[in-house]
């Protein structure tokens, strides 16, 4: 198993900050995980990855760092600060493609398993909330901002 330590910045609407540490842990039956960085205007966590053969990837991801959740109709899917309360499914793209996987969901984070192809790079977990400014710092070690006004 191999562990991305997240470390976040948060800063509260008044100006207080706190230091948190993270873990993004993973299992990558061939290749290797080369970068980690989130984008939230498409709400997704960005892995670059090396794969000189086909396999999968079992990632477990706390749902602080990216979840995808939905009100009680279906319809409307939540952002930050909503109230939905029924998790949804992510949807997973690998080089352009989307991919089927399987979830498992915990109070406290998601763990996916992804097949991917040999030659694989980049794979996109897409959710509907998303940490921001994440981004790769040193091997396993990934920095991002956590800006929270209530």
């Amino acid at each position: 198993m191999e562990t991305f330590s997240v470390l976040t910045l948060v800063i509260n609407d008044v100006g207080e900050t706190e230091n948190i540490t993270q873990k993004i842990d993973y299992d990558m039956t061939s290749g290797s995980v080369n970068s980690l960085t989130s984008d939230v205007n498409t709400k997704s966590l960005i892995i670059n990855m090396t794969a000189p053969e086909s396999g999968t990837i079992n990632i477990t991801i706390p749902r602080s760092i990216i979840d995808s959740r939905r009100d009680d109709t279906g319809m409307i899917v939540c952002g930050e600060g909503c109230d939905c309360t029924i998790d949804d499914i992510f949807y997973v793209i690998i080089d352009g493609e989307e991919i089927i996987h399987t979830e498992t969901i915990t109070d406290i984070d998601r763990t996916i398993i992804i097949p991917f192809m040999e030659s694989s790079d980049v794979m996109e977990i897409i959710g509907t909330t998303v940490i921001e400014d994440l981004y790769t710092i040193g091997d396993g070690i990934a920095m991002a901002t956590d800006i929270r006004i209530r």
